[in-house]
């Protein structure tokens, strides 16, 4: 008895020494700013079973089409208060899937005939010419993107092919020299709305198509052959650049010095406060233009005279007139 007394007192005695030694260790921890398993701001480490409920949130398991997005939509975002012509358009675009390269959109006819097109548009701008490879060249690359362009009611307008650089693959000083582009201030946009609102001035907005594509390059650059332009013994050639292409460092820049020459031959004059401002006035007649980029804005107290001289220029002149820029048939009066 006296034995197992004394082996009882003794376990105490190192168990009470034990949790005052750790009690001092936390102390001393505290003391020097290390943290302490009681801290709130600090969780203990999860087990290495498997995924913790977050990991599997974030990874989207179990959530079908999500899976591998962070933050799937569908779990944040509900259609069943849009009307029926509403979720048939969202449904509609959904379902669309664009190709991501182009072994995926050769196989598909749509998109064959997109690429055709925009490969003989190109040609036909003489966008480039083939040439074999000077010696101490280098060639950037080129690649595919694909765009579907729907109409105001879901159905699909056209399918869209476009041919785009690898701009990141030129050189500063080799391959371009300049890359800005003057574009319009917001001020400027302003005191344009605010100058025809007081005059009672006309307003158009124009979109140039393809702007890019009517820059003239002043550098030689030389480009791979784009896939679906190889043929048979022209594999060792390239595409010498004439004018630009989407995505080169210097296409906006080389657009811009190409609309400016044209707009100036036009009789228009460049403003010193702003380069994207141009002014042109005949007698009692006055024309602003600001352009941002590929959008130009119009206004001035005579546009009909202007327009008349943009339809004429265009061979237009003869041209059957429509009431609406509205697709004919779509609307139905109930």
């Amino acid at each position: 008895m006296n034995t197992d007394s004394n082996s009882s007192a003794a376990a105490m005695a190192v168990r009470s020494k034990s949790t005052h030694s750790a009690t001092r260790k936390t102390e001393q921890t505290r003391s020097h700013g290390f943290p302490d398993s009681r801290d709130r701001t600090y969780s203990q480490a999860p087990e290495l079973a498997g995924p913790q409920e977050g990991d599997r949130r974030r990874s989207g398991s179990g959530r079908g089409p999500t899976k591998g997005t962070r933050y799937p939509l569908v779990n944040y975002i509900s259609y069943h208060q849009y009307k029926p012509a509403y979720q048939s358009f969202i449904a509609q675009i959904s379902n669309l899937t664009k190709p991501k390269s182009y072994s995926e959109a050769i196989v598909l006819h749509e998109w064959q005939v997109a690429m055709r097109f925009e490969l003989q548009a190109l040609q036909e701008n003489g966008t480039w010419s083939l040439t074999s490879l000077p010696a101490g060249k280098t060639p950037i690359g080129c690649r595919w993107v694909y765009k579907i362009k729907h109409k105001s009611y879901g159905s699909i307008e056209w399918y869209k092919a476009q041919l785009v650089a690898k701009g990141f693959t030129q050189l500063e000083g080799v391959d371009y020299q300049d890359t800005f582009s003057a574009t319009a201030k917001i001020i400027y946009v302003r005191c344009l709305l605010a100058l025809a609102a007081a005059c009672g001035w006309s307003l158009h907005q124009l979109d140039v198509n393809n702007a890019f594509l009517h820059g003239n390059l002043q550098e030689e650059i030389y480009m791979s052959l784009p896939l679906g332009l190889w043929r048979q013994g022209e594999e060792h050639l390239v595409c010498c650049l004439h004018k630009s292409l989407y995505r080169l460092k210097h296409a906006s820049c080389q657009w811009f010095a190409k609309f400016s020459e044209a707009i100036r031959s036009a009789g228009f004059v460049q403003s010193k406060a702003d380069y994207s401002l141009f002014t042109r006035k005949q007698g009692k007649s006055s024309t602003s233009l600001l352009i941002y980029v590929d959008d130009i804005l119009i206004t001035g107290n005579d546009l009909r005279k202007y327009a008349l001289e943009i339809i004429k220029d265009a061979g237009l002149l003869g041209a059957a007139p429509i009431d609406t820029p509205m697709e004919r048939g779509w609307l139905k009066v109930v």
